[in-house]
């Protein structure tokens, strides 16, 4: 079995409904590594690290934000033309220095070999959980283009968010 490593990282604009306006709130860098390699039809594991942060936060918005780890299982379907993801991890809230549990299941539902559609569910400690669903278009073999919508279940969209945003995939850089 051979490991790879693969850093991502973002910035992440969410739209404000503040005075119709939208600004830049979020930010994060995370590392992930695979631990099993996901098989066609068969399963795979991996992990993330990360740092997150506010960009408004009324407490110290510097780096590093709150910290977090996920473990992930994945399962593939149909030739990989559905992947079930579940994770479950833990973050550190910086300002409350506490750590809360995290959870998630997710799906990559193949539409056409360029396209797919990836509705997902998560939370972090307590609470009603967030749903989002994405569309992720493959402008290139390493370069994809995601659009997601997002909120808190049963607010009545006033934790809404929209992203959009591009991902480039790394070949692996640590052997």
């Amino acid at each position: 079995m051979r490991r790879r490593f693969r850093i991502a990282s973002a910035l992440v604009g969410k739209v404000a409904r503040k005075v119709f306006k939208s600004e830049f709130a979020h930010a994060y860098a995370q590392a992930k590594t695979v631990l099993r390699e996901l098989e066609t039809d068969g399963w795979g594991a991996g992990l993330a690290v990360g740092t997150f942060r506010e960009v408004h936060r009324p407490a110290g918005s510097g780096w590093p934000g709150d910290m977090y780890v996920n473990g992930i299982l994945s399962k593939s379907f149909f030739g990989d033309a559905w992947v079930a993801h579940v994770n479950l991890g833990a973050g550190y809230e910086r300002d409350n220095r506490r750590t809360i549990p995290t959870w998630g299941f997710g799906h990559e539902i193949r539409v056409r070999e360029d396209f797919y559609f990836l509705p997902e569910m998560f939370a972090a400690d307590r609470g009603r959980p967030f749903y989002q669903m994405s569309v992720r278009f493959a402008l290139t073999k390493d370069l994809l283009l995601d659009a997601s919508i997002g909120d808190r279940i049963n607010t009545g969209g006033s934790e809404r968010w929209y992203s959009i945003g591009f991902h480039y995939q790394t070949p692996p850089f640590i052997p």
